[in-house]
């Protein structure tokens, strides 16, 4: 947040939405100024988001997202800054969709969520640091189902996810994720939960 106070711009963000009986959609367009020194130029990033939300049956719900935005770190996706050849800044770019399928009763609730976040490169060609979150990160793919028994006003979940990642390095041309010789790195855990309703 420092360097986007240090721009003297406000974050910009507006947004369609377009509801009915059991749905809901939108579209959106985000714009964010950084100055990442006080000695750089400001660095303008543009960010574009499309949802959708529907009731399937009497309890059943359907969501989709898709998110495509330049420099997202701050929104924990895989993006960054990086030092341009020539001076100033250049900024990473990722696309990254999820969907949900979920549902429930009285003495229970389920859900399956996957996603997926590409890694697109930088707009310009990197000629030193590279700051943000996994900005060589080329994908992450995750699919989490989930499942839930009621009591009261006590839950008890379980959810199982697993997660893989595919890494790689700045390619020759020093804008694009070059992942020859990497493997992709998997992960699979379990988190049981206990949640009180008062």
């Amino acid at each position: 947040s420092k360097y986007v106070r240090d721009a003297f711009i406000p974050q910009l963000h507006t947004q369609l939405q377009f509801v009915g009986k059991e749905s809901l959609g939108g579209i959106g367009v985000n714009l964010k100024t950084m100055r990442p020194t006080l000695a750089a130029e400001n660095v303008t990033n543009t960010a574009f988001i499309g949802y959708f939300k529907t009731k399937l049956g009497k309890s059943t719900t359907f969501k989709l997202e898709g998110v495509y935005g330049e420099n997202m770190s701050d929104l924990l996706s895989i993006s960054g800054l990086a030092e341009a050849v020539g001076g100033g800044f250049t900024s990473n770019k990722t696309v990254s969709f999820w969907g949900e399928l979920s549902g429930g009763d009285a003495k229970s609730e389920w859900g399956i969520f996957s996603g997926y976040t590409k890694n697109n490169g930088f707009k310009d060609p990197v000629g030193g640091a590279v700051y943000g979150l996994g900005p060589t990160v080329d994908n992450v793919f995750r699919v989490a189902p989930r499942y839930g028994w009621k009591s009261g006003k006590m839950t008890i979940g379980l959810e199982v996810e697993y997660t893989t990642a595919l890494y790689g390095k700045l390619a020759a041309n020093k804008m694009d994720i070059d992942t020859s010789g990497f493997n992709s790195v998997n992960n699979l855990r379990a988190a049981l939960s206990a949640i009180y309703g008062f």
